[in-house]
């Protein structure tokens, strides 16, 4: 009796004892679950903070749809700074420190680099593979101009050389940018390098500055200088054959007409380019004095076919030549209600009458660039500070 009432005594506290300790577990589970959702709730709240301050970010510029595309306007306090680089549907930019790279198709902005030290960044280029730029540090006594380079595919970043000695490309095809390496004479070969596997190349010597340079695919084309340091000629080179091609564009010996070469653009086999024709001594048309009149031409490098596109005078000038797809944009004069106000024109390559694609009211356009079928022009608000870049589509 004692033994079996001990072994029933012993049972009995072994399960009071096991329903407390099921007791105690079950107890946490409260606990345990409001602190996931406070952990849940909290990260949250982080990522939510994060994209917050991501979208609120100085380098963000402000985005508008148009009937025809976008209105882009810089940060707040901060203006554009450089010319707009096109490839396609992305556009790259600079806003002081800040270099975006803006999807057209999509309004997504994208933040690749800031200039330390509240620096400046410049010398943005886009192509259908990589995006190139420039940074200067805010800190004078920063020697390093860091310049780096974007892969549009594997979305990584890379320092090319902070060596400010090292020249930045004023064309980039692909992964690939010329010139490259230390500044040059003008008849010295000219560098171009792959930024993507490292390997540089000369193109041959080109008589030229190098800032004139364009380039589309395999063709690049420059505007060299005469000798009295006019614009006179243009040399285009296919990259993959070697095979060059010179053009003179000239006025008349007799009536002392000289002619220069003030813009140049290239797509595919088709190049353009607009022509100041001016008369007088060498002294005067470096002064600007006597011009005479302007045209816009365009050629077509396999077959030599050339089109007039567009003509002006002192009155009404022709500015800003691009070339979109089968097309060639420009700034010009159209009339409207019996009179002419500028704006941005286009007209096919096919030799079809031209059209008006924007009209601008008092603001003065500072560059137009294109690609494919968009095209882009920045705009000056009038106190010699650029107000916004505005994007549209060439109607097709």
């Amino acid at each position: 009796m004692n033994r079996s009432a001990s072994a029933g005594g012993v049972a009995a506290q072994s399960e009071a004892g096991g329903d407390r300790g099921i007791g105690i577990r079950r107890s946490r589970w409260p606990t345990l679950a409001l602190a996931l959702l406070v952990l849940i709730g909290g990260g949250a709240c982080g990522a939510a903070a994060f994209f917050a301050q991501q979208w609120r970010a100085d380098w963000r510029p402000h985005l508008v749809r148009t009937a025809t595309g976008w209105r882009i306007f810089p940060p707040d306090l901060l203006q554009f700074t450089e010319r707009p680089s096109l490839s396609g549907s992305e556009l790259a930019t600079v806003t002081g420190p800040y270099t975006v790279l803006i999807d057209l198709s999509s309004g997504r902005v994208r933040h690749l680099g800031t200039a330390p030290q509240a620096g400046q960044a410049s010398n943005p280029l886009v192509s259908d593979r990589s995006v190139v730029w420039m940074e200067q540090s805010g800190d004078s006594s920063d020697e390093n101009a860091p310049f780096w380079f974007y892969d549009l595919r594997s979305h990584q970043r890379r320092l090319i050389t902070a060596d400010s000695s090292i020249q930045r490309p004023s064309c980039l095809w692909g992964t690939t940018g010329a010139p490259f390496g230390p500044f040059r004479e003008s008849s010295a070969p000219l560098i171009a390098k792959d930024y993507a596997s490292g390997r540089s190349f000369s193109l041959g010597s080109w008589c030229t500055s190098d800032y004139s340079l364009v380039c589309d695919g395999h063709t690049m084309a420059s505007v060299l200088s005469d000798r009295h340091g006019l614009h006179a000629r243009i040399h285009v080179q296919d990259l993959q054959t070697g095979r060059r091609l010179a053009l003179l564009p000239r006025g008349s010996p007799r009536d002392r007409q000289r002619t220069s070469v003030d813009a140049l653009a290239l797509g595919g086999h088709t190049l353009v380019w607009e022509q100041v024709l001016t008369t007088g001594d060498v002294q005067d048309l470096k002064a600007g004095q006597f011009f005479k009149g302007q045209t816009i031409i365009a050629m077509d490098l396999v077959s030599g076919r050339k089109l007039i596109v567009a003509r002006g005078d002192a009155r009404h000038g022709v500015a800003w030549p691009a070339l979109a797809g089968d097309t060639v944009v420009w700034v010009g004069w159209w009339p409207t209600s019996g009179s002419q106000s500028e704006a941005l024109i286009a007209r096919r390559l096919d030799g079809s009458p031209p059209f008006e694609i924007s009209p601008f009211g008092h603001e003065a356009v500072q560059s137009v660039t294109a690609s494919g079928d968009t095209v882009a022009w920045q705009v000056d608000n009038g106190d010699g500070a650029t107000s916004y870049i505005e994007t549209a589509k060439v109607p097709q």
